[in-house]
């Protein structure tokens, strides 16, 4: 079961790691956050029909903001719970010596 986890762990991982390479070079690139992100509006903007409806463009940004915000927390919530077993497994060792 770890193993299936972890394969399914690494396949998310390739799949969101796909554009790192691109999207880091628009950060530095254009000064930082904020300029990446009124790179990608601008880019939008011009390109797409992103901004034909206000209303919806909002909510997208909104609900892919929330998603974000989710992973994060689940991230750090494990990494979190890795930390502390970690501390435990430590713990144990130290009292049996």
């Amino acid at each position: 079961k770890d193993l299936e986890g972890f394969f399914i762990s690494k396949i998310m991982a390739e799949e969101s790691d796909r554009y790192d390479g691109i999207l880091m070079t628009i950060v530095q690139q254009s000064g930082g956050i904020d300029g990446f992100f009124d790179a990608t509006f601008g880019f939008l903007r011009r390109k797409t029909d992103f901004f034909t409806n206000q209303k919806m463009a909002e909510e997208m940004i909104v609900k892919h903001s929330r998603v974000q915000f989710g992973k994060y927390e689940e991230v750090k919530k494990k990494e979190e719970e890795e930390k502390k077993k970690k501390e435990e497994r430590k713990k144990a060792q130290q009292q049996k010596a």
